[in-house]
């Protein structure tokens, strides 16, 4: 059987034709290195685009309580999104075939909304494959089983489709393709012209996902560590290389702390500074002084390494360590952040 690619795609890279024909390009690269492939799919847009899962979710009466109903019509966005990307696929020559999640073989709890895999039966995907053609999946969903009533993954669960295929079909090679190219030390969207790094250990980026990094959900992520998925990040528009996510054993770790914001109101965002264990002491360090125990003579420079100082508007929040990771938040102006160029003293 020929080397398998999994190629997933979100919501902003399949909104309009387009981009789709940019989605097509990318499937038609790897057809032509003689993969066979395999694409999941989001469901298009963001809130307010008419296929989006939010707006499906807000055509349901307020105060629904049936958790059932809610997973039924949000898996209509995704399944849209494949049925169309395969018929523009067809037009281009490309033999497709969309499935739902539960036809590829995604078996889930009954967990309704933030359903668990149990386990993938991807013979249908493989036969589609040995008959060359490429398979179209709506992501973010499943089914149970015996009863076959639809689920969805929760937030970030056509990433974790993606992964969880990968692993059940020994990929060669996993794409997550987004709007920004690649992994970077802070928000792109917040930071224009933050570095983005050309590869990084697969629980590194965990912890950056547990502290609100927004390119991938933490569970994906758990999922690609626990299953030994290597896997790619990279921008829809671009045909650069992006960030290569690395599960083997011997990676050696980057000597950076993250940063993720949350925007808030009049300006504001909850603001996280992401340590790797390395940092675990300077992190224990900030929390002690924080807890109002005496000042160290260590905090100034550690004040200093982290910009707290010049991030921070009022004293911290919240400071814990989870997972080995230390993670500082508080409240901080984005144009102060900008001005004092956190990213670049951080990193």
């Amino acid at each position: 059987m020929k080397p398998i690619a999994v190629l997933k795609f979100g919501g902003t890279s399949v909104a309009n034709p387009e981009l789709r024909e940019k989605v097509l390009s990318h499937v038609k690269s790897y057809i032509d290195n003689d993969y066979s492939v395999v694409v999941v799919v989001s469901a298009m847009g963001r809130k307010g685009s008419p296929y989006a899962t939010d707006t499906l979710i807000d055509l349901l009466p307020d105060g629904l309580e049936t958790s059932i109903v809610k997973d039924f019509i949000c898996n209509c966005g995704e399944n849209i999104s494949a049925a169309i990307l395969a018929a523009e696929a067809s037009m281009m020559g490309i033999e497709a075939v969309p499935l739902t999640g539960g036809q590829a073989g995604i078996i889930t709890d009954a967990c309704y909304t933030k359903a668990n895999i149990i386990r993938i039966q991807p013979d249908i995907v493989v036969n589609h494959l040995s008959n060359d053609r490429v398979v179209i999946i709506s992501g973010f969903q499943g089914h149970t089983m015996p009863e076959g009533y639809v689920t969805t993954l929760g937030r970030g669960g056509s990433d974790l489709s993606a992964i969880s295929l990968s692993a059940a079909l020994h990929a060669d090679e996993t794409v997550i393709y987004t709007d920004v190219p690649g992994i970077a030390f802070a928000d792109p969207r917040l930071v224009p012209d933050v570095k983005f790094i050309s590869s990084i250990p697969v629980k590194q980026l965990y912890w950056l996902s547990l502290g609100g990094a927004k390119v991938m959900h933490s569970r994906a992520v758990k999922t690609a560590m626990e299953r030994m998925v290597s896997f790619y990040v990279r921008a829809t528009g671009s045909d650069e290389e992006g960030t290569f996510v690395d599960t083997g054993h011997d990676t050696a770790f980057l000597p950076f702390a993250g940063i993720a914001a949350v925007p808030m109101d009049n300006g504001f965002s909850q603001v996280s500074l992401i340590m790797t264990p390395d940092s675990k002491k300077e992190t224990e360090m900030i929390m002690e002084y924080w807890d109002g125990k005496e000042e160290k003579p260590e905090f100034e420079y550690l004040a200093e390494k982290c910009c707290l100082k010049a991030v921070l508007k009022e004293e911290l929040s919240t400071c814990f360590i989870q997972e080995t990771c230390g993670i500082i938040s508080g409240k901080a102006n984005l144009d102060i952040l900008k001005k004092e160029r956190v990213h670049d003293r951080i990193f």
